[in-house]
């Protein structure tokens, strides 16, 4: 599967650059994921971290609570094999 960008929320799964401009992200999800190992890290064009999660042991949803305003946004990374996906909530 693809980056999903049209919709509110986005679903990552691949990593890359997703925006170069100023958004206001609302949170972020790491669903669907398999191991508690699963790991994924998201940050903006400058470099700087926004979020980095791990899967738990329960498999619940990771959810990030309120992010705000950011300088563009980078998928970094997700564990190889991972089956989780990113949802990131935007307004």
């Amino acid at each position: 599967m693809a980056n999903q960008l049209a919709a509110n929320p986005m679903t990552l799964d691949t990593p890359g650059t997703i925006f170069n401009a100023y958004m206001k992200i609302n949170n972020i999800e790491f669903v669907g994921y398999t191991a508690d190992t699963d790991e994924v890290v998201l940050q903006n064009v400058d470099g700087k971290n926004l979020w980095d999660a791990r899967g738990s042991t329960n498999f619940n949803v990771v959810r990030s609570g309120h992010i705000g305003w950011v300088k563009g946004l980078k998928f970094v990374s997700i564990t190889p094999g991972s089956t989780g996906v990113v949802k990131v909530y935007f307004e």
